[in-house]
């Protein structure tokens, strides 16, 4: 009798329930998502929402004013033990879920934007290199609760829910944030020379023409549709982004 073979969502399902029952549900994952600008600012990282280029603006910044480099390129706080009884505000970069999924599929399991082949071997869990399309990228992503998800398809609300009510909220959609830069520089105190810097592939794709192409593309079958929309529920409410593919 051939032995079935089992495929990323087979192993989706004993996977969560493997998590569930450790008593630490992620261990590998990175967690060091605080990024302090100031004593009392802090810049929230959310994977696949412009980061490297808000972090590339911060080592221009200290360049500027001849400060010293940081010697960890990961200086960030861990989100779960991040001390915030000082802090005033927090930046938050966010952005359609429609367009993350798309970008996180595309750059990290395709390779698209800088990414070598390498990295879908590091997106976790380690079966998810299986995958061969967008639907069953995003079949996969449904089934795995963002406790036990990679940071990069976790959801954005996932990390704006361990932020204290005491600590105020500034909001930047990633698709305005060349407009909105100003607000940013004022809000972390940076020079108003500190221009953007667009790192890999995220301004191709948060370019309004770009980002349509690729919504079209990607998103022909309803079923993939509303899966996104289940997924993501908490974000598209949150955030207050429509969950109709039709008005991007």
């Amino acid at each position: 009798m051939t032995k079935k073979i089992m495929t990323p969502l087979d192993k989706a399902g004993p996977y969560v329930k493997a998590c569930k029952k450790s008593k630490k549900p992620y261990p590998r994952y990175r967690k060091d998502f605080v990024y302090p600008m100031t004593d009392n600012i802090v810049y929230i990282r959310i994977p696949k929402n412009a980061s490297s280029s808000i972090l590339a603006a911060e080592r221009y910044q200290r360049r500027a004013r001849d400060q010293k480099p940081r010697k960890d390129s990961r200086w960030g706080v861990n989100i779960e033990k991040a001390d915030f009884s000082q802090i005033k505000w927090a930046l938050v970069l966010t952005r359609n879920p429609f367009d993350r999924t798309v970008s996180c599929y595309r750059n990290r399991m395709k390779g698209i934007g800088g990414r070598n082949k390498e990295v879908r071997k590091r997106m976790r869990p380690a079966f998810m290199s299986r995958i061969k399309t967008f639907p069953e990228f995003v079949e996969v992503v449904r089934n795995i609760p963002d406790d036990y998800a990679d940071e990069h398809y976790r959801s954005q609300s996932w990390f704006v829910e361990k932020i204290p009510s005491t600590t105020n909220i500034c909001y930047i959609d990633v698709s305005e944030i060349s407009e909105k830069w100003p607000i940013v520089l004022d809000l972390l105190e940076w020079d108003k020379e500190t221009s953007l810097p667009h790192r890999r592939n995220s301004r191709s794709d948060t370019e309004p023409l770009k980002r349509q192409k690729l919504i079209n593309e990607y998103y022909k079958d309803e079923r993939v549709i509303d899966m996104v929309r289940e997924r993501y529920k908490k974000d598209f409410e949150l955030f207050g982004y429509s969950e109709e593919v039709s008005d991007y």
